[in-house]
């Protein structure tokens, strides 16, 4: 009986937030509704998986009613996400309504935003009686737990650069049509990269300003942080996160929790601030309403003019309306995230706001003054290179009824005029469409790989497209979409195409191989100059240098090699990148190559001495996109976090 008893204890698993015991093979605790996990770990396991697409990695915080936790995403590339999780186990029905709708009212409300500083909700359900929300996994940690390792205050350049950062999102927010109000800025609902990049995280109590309402049906925020109309006596306004604002950049430059005393707060300590910091951070938590500043952008303005007294600041300025970020600098360049002093940044602007999802693919325009994006928003994009202002959205993947994510886009060569140009973009949705870069005129759909299309490319006289698709390699004519010459292989899955300059050779990668196709006589199996298989892992770039004699391929085993076009030899094994890389592109006179990847770093190596010149690190996210212009001035990056850097060239 002992022997048996011991038996069915050991096969239970015991609830490590409760204690509760419960049967083998449960998956929730029956009494609190706490993932289970076989080892006792806090952490949800690694084999639990919602929605048969997230598995679970690891916990990343708990609240009243729910947990965070880190997941993959399996069926795009295993990209990293992040899932909140809502539990309605000890709610009676009315709470359990209530929290429903609060946590559907954080889901639209998110779903309607894009902002560098928000992050991008993908995806909520339900399942076994919690709800779910997806959103951007941030890698960071919160405000509140960096101010608690930094002595609980901050110096008054980060602050200042905080505070920028925070007046761009809030902005934005109020800007919205209705205005979205925040309503509980505080550090806790704060995030912070290791770079210092900031997002507002948490819309739980956010709400939309209805004019003419008189006051809030519930008071909603957090003691402190909260400004005196949030409890009851009248409806929220831009104006409430305002005093929030301030009562946050106080703290940070005190170290003055505002939860302890609320409503009172003490002069600035000499030597922290000047006059003028001190005269606006009054006006920001003043009781009355009135004597607030009328809006954040007010705020932000004067903001800028107390830290243009202070020449070593940078100062990050973001436009969201024109989707542009411009960075201005005044006396020494400083880090965004330390304030360290260190070289100037070689940025001219950043595409942000406007893509809802990862960019996934950029092309220049042949006269260089304007750059092509495609992104998994199913948008193919384009804009000018220099003041990112857009002209042309393309919607033609986005309207067929499955798929649609664009993985790459592709500049006809042919022409100056941006009326001559045409553009391909290739999509999950099985399709390429030519169309006409001057007015998106679709010019015609190429439907025979029947298949996602994950890349695709021009002949250098512009008549004739290549495109690869999983198990197939199509070369055609897109004037009409007629298929000349296509070879279909079941072994590994096809990824990447790449026609030579000279117009001679077609290269592709196959899983971790490179082949190279001499198509001088006609495009068929029998046809392959030379294969090679030295990468250990799938290829996902391919690059021919301008003189078609070299050739680079990167790689999941985290290297970029460089061989000689004629017989396959290996020249260069590249080494720099610590995680996957996913993209390439030569410099116009070929002295130059730039990978990047899942590190986030874009590197420039020297061809002639095997080197590298220049460490571009201003990304905060994966890269899968790089392009360089024409005159080979500038660089264009793309990363999962949606923004296209544009950048000079060493």
């Amino acid at each position: 009986m002992r022997k048996k008893l011991y038996e069915m204890v050991s096969s239970s698993l015991f609830c490590a937030v409760c204690g509760a015991l419960n049967a083998a093979g449960a998956t929730r605790c029956f009494a609190c509704g706490e993932l289970l996990s076989s080892t006792g770990n806090t952490n949800a396991q690694s084999e639990q998986i919602l929605a048969q697409r997230y598995q679970i990695v690891e916990r990343l915080g708990q609240g009243g009613m729910g947990v965070v936790y880190k997941v993959r995403d399996m069926r795009l590339g295993n990209r990293f996400l992040a899932i909140k999780e809502m539990r309605l186990s000890g709610l009676d029905q009315q709470q359990a309504a209530e929290a429903i709708e609060g946590f559907k009212r954080e889901a639209l409300l998110l779903s309607e935003l894009m902002h560098p500083h928000l992050p991008r909700i993908y995806d909520y359900f339900t399942e076994v009686g919690c709800w779910y929300l997806v959103m951007d996994y941030i890698e960071g940690e919160t405000l509140e737990r960096y101010l608690a390792a930094h002595g609980s205050k901050l110096s008054l350049d980060e602050v200042l650069t905080m505070a920028l950062q925070l007046c761009d999102v809030l902005d934005y927010l109020h800007t919205r049509q209705p205005p979205i109000i925040f309503r509980d800025l505080k550090p806790d609902n704060i995030m912070r990269t290791a770079q210092g990049h900031l997002y507002l995280i948490d819309f739980g109590i956010a709400r939309h300003f209805k004019p003419g309402q008189a006051r809030d049906t519930i008071a909603f925020g957090s003691p402190g942080y909260a400004a005196p109309e949030q409890y009851g006596k009248q409806q929220t306004t831009p104006q409430a996160d305002i005093y929030s604002l301030g009562a946050l950049l106080h703290q940070l430059l005190t170290g003055d929790d505002p939860s302890l005393s609320p409503f009172v707060f003490a002069p600035l300590p000499p030597g922290v601030g000047t006059e003028r910091l001190q005269r606006l951070l009054t006006q920001m938590v003043a009781l009355d309403i009135h004597k607030r500043p009328q809006s954040i952008a007010i705020v932000k303005q004067e903001l800028e003019a107390i830290a243009a007294e202070k020449p070593q600041i940078t100062i990050s300025i973001s436009s969201i309306s024109s989707g542009v970020s411009v960075p201005t600098f005044s006396g020494n360049i400083f880090s965004l995230a330390t304030g360290a002093r260190s070289e100037p940044s070689p940025l001219i602007c950043i595409y942000s706001g406007m893509h809802m999802d990862w960019v996934s693919s950029l092309a220049w325009s042949s006269d260089g003054l304007n750059i092509v994006s495609g992104s998994y928003d199913k948008t193919v994009q384009i804009w000018h290179a220099t003041s990112a202002r857009t002209y042309l959205v393309y919607r033609g993947h986005a309207e067929r009824w499955h798929g649609g994510q664009v993985n790459a886009v592709a500049g006809c060569p042919r022409g100056a005029a941006p009326g001559d140009e045409y553009i391909a973009s290739a999509s999950d949705d099985g399709t390429v469409q030519v169309w006409c870069a001057a007015n998106g005129e679709l010019r015609t759909i190429y439907r025979e790989h029947r298949e996602k299309v994950f890349s695709v490319c021009w002949s250098p006289d512009g008549q004739w497209l290549a495109s690869a698709s999983r198990s197939a390699i199509h070369i055609w004519l897109p004037t009409s979409g007629a298929t000349m010459h296509d070879i279909t292989e079941r072994k590994g899955i096809y990824r990447c195409v790449s026609w030579s300059p000279d117009g001679a050779c077609l290269a592709v990668s196959r899983g971790a191989e490179v082949l190279l196709y001499d198509i001088s006589a006609g495009f068929q199996k029998q046809s392959v100059r030379w294969r090679y298989q030295g990468h250990s892992a799938e290829i996902h770039a391919l690059a021919w240098s301008p003189d078609s004699t070299r050739i680079a391929s990167a790689s999941n085993d985290k290297t970029v090699q460089i061989r000689d076009a004629s017989h396959g030899h290996l020249l260069y094994l590249h080494l720099g990148h610590t995680a996957q890389v996913t993209a390439l592109a030569w410099s116009p006179d070929g002295k130059y190559l730039a990978s990047a990847g899942v590190d986030g770093v874009v590197q420039i190596l020297d061809v002639a001495r095997w080197r590298v010149i220049l460490t571009y690190k201003d990304h905060y996210a994966v890269i899968y996109a790089l392009a360089w212009s024409p005159d080979g001035t500038r660089i264009a990056s793309g990363d999962v976090h949606r923004a296209v850097h544009v950048w000079y060239a060493p």
